[in-house]
């Protein structure tokens, strides 16, 4: 998603290639020199759970910006990143997210054994 006031990228088919767990998504922010929003997303060690998780920094500000922009923008690119997390959190993107999972573990197994062979 990009306007003029914060940035971020949706997953793609490419980055569900290589979900191997937890991933995060960064948020630029106009008016902030950092990336001060990231969406989290892990998934449990021995359960198909995944948790998503919006956080935030408090640094970054531009301080040759004007502050209320710079808020108004932080707030609008905040509620876009926690719409996209729910979106994430349904069930049709959880599956999503399971599948990309378990096609790139089952491809790290097969690298794995595929090494293990060529060893011996």
């Amino acid at each position: 998603m990009k306007n003029a006031r914060f940035s971020f990228k949706r997953l793609s088919t490419d980055q569900l290639q290589c979900l191997s767990g937890s991933y995060q998504i960064e948020v630029s922010v106009a008016g902030f020199w950092s990336n001060p929003i990231t969406i989290r997303m892990r998934r449990e060690y021995d359960a198909p759970v995944w948790h998503i998780e919006v956080s935030h920094s408090s640094g970054g500000f531009e301080a040759t910006e004007d502050s209320m922009q710079s808020n108004e923008n932080f707030a609008l690119a905040y509620l876009a990143a926690i719409n996209y997390a729910r979106e994430l959190q349904s069930e049709e993107s959880s599956k999503m997210l399971e599948d990309a999972y378990q096609s790139y573990y089952q491809r790290m197994l097969e690298h794995e054994k595929a090494r293990k062979a060529t060893k011996a």
